[in-house]
């Protein structure tokens, strides 16, 4: 299938961050991805940090 724009996803943090996630995306012709990192902290370093701990 043809789009007038690339699809991107919008991934939350409840979501699953697996590789085998991440190539279902790209199956499905996503082409990028939106993170939100700022949660709960100004500079979005309590969220990096709690993912750097899985």
């Amino acid at each position: 299938m043809t789009y007038a724009y690339p699809l991107v996803a919008d991934v939350a943090s409840y979501q699953s961050d697996s590789l085998a996630s991440m190539q279902a995306l790209t199956a499905y012709g996503v082409q990028a991805v939106i993170v939100k990192i700022s949660e709960e902290s100004a500079d979005g370093g309590a969220y990096v940090i709690l993912l750097s701990r899985k």
